[in-house]
């Protein structure tokens, strides 16, 4: 048996613990965030995306307009929210209960996130693109390039180039033709499947972010 097949366990292990945490506990991993703990900071993000991925699978069988695709959109979006908010929180739980509510409501009243998605592209829909440039890059000469898929491709290089090597690999190997799924990709790098999810997840909000930064300057 693989060694990665053999940890596969004990993350699960670790994150079931931290979805059974109860309110006080998390409060107590808000508490370590805000004095400058790096763990207890790492451990409360975790549990706030396993927190949000339960909620909306959750809701899938009960809720018609809501996909696996919008769960795991919608999962992402939170993550990313919550992780802005965390300086300013007063409380973990109360914010992630409120937010998901909120974050569910709103999705259910725009049709399957047609006018959520127009923001917030999801990313594996990021990485299949990505990945048709970088091979356009060898295929054809950039010239053919439309202005659009130049600063979309300039975008991706930089998140790249300014990533941390672990972080590179990953998406690296989500680049890949084909891709390697978030699970192969755990075991390969000796990590769980939320935290690869989790990387990949600010990678690609920091491509965003690059790609409204060279749009504006073009």
């Amino acid at each position: 048996m693989t060694a990665h097949l053999l940890n596969e366990p004990k993350y699960r292990q670790a994150e079931n613990k931290l979805l059974e945490s109860s309110d006080d506990e998390v409060e107590r991993l808000l508490a370590g965030a805000g004095a400058n703990f790096p763990e207890a900071k790492d451990q409360l993000l975790t549990w706030a995306y396993l927190t949000a991925r339960q909620y909306f699978q959750r809701n899938l069988p009960r809720e018609s307009a809501l996909s696996a695709e919008d769960a795991e959109d919608l999962t992402t979006a939170f993550f990313l929210e919550f992780e802005r908010a965390l300086p300013r929180l007063q409380s973990a739980t109360r914010y992630t209960r409120h937010v998901l509510k909120r974050n569910l409501r709103r999705h259910l009243r725009r049709e399957k996130l047609r006018r959520w998605r127009g923001i917030i592209m999801s990313d594996e829909a990021l990485e299949k693109k990505a990945g048709k440039l970088a091979a356009a890059e060898t295929e054809h000469p950039w010239q053919k390039w439309t202005d659009e898929q130049f600063v979309q491709y300039q975008a991706v290089l930089r998140a790249l180039r300014s990533a941390d090597d672990v972080t590179q690999q990953i998406i690296q190997f989500r680049m890949q033709e084909p891709p390697l799924e978030h699970k192969e990709i755990a075991g390969r790098l000796g990590m769980s499947e939320t935290a690869i999810r989790m990387r990949v997840t600010r990678f690609y909000h920091q491509a965003r972010q690059k790609y409204e930064k060279i749009r504006y300057i073009v």
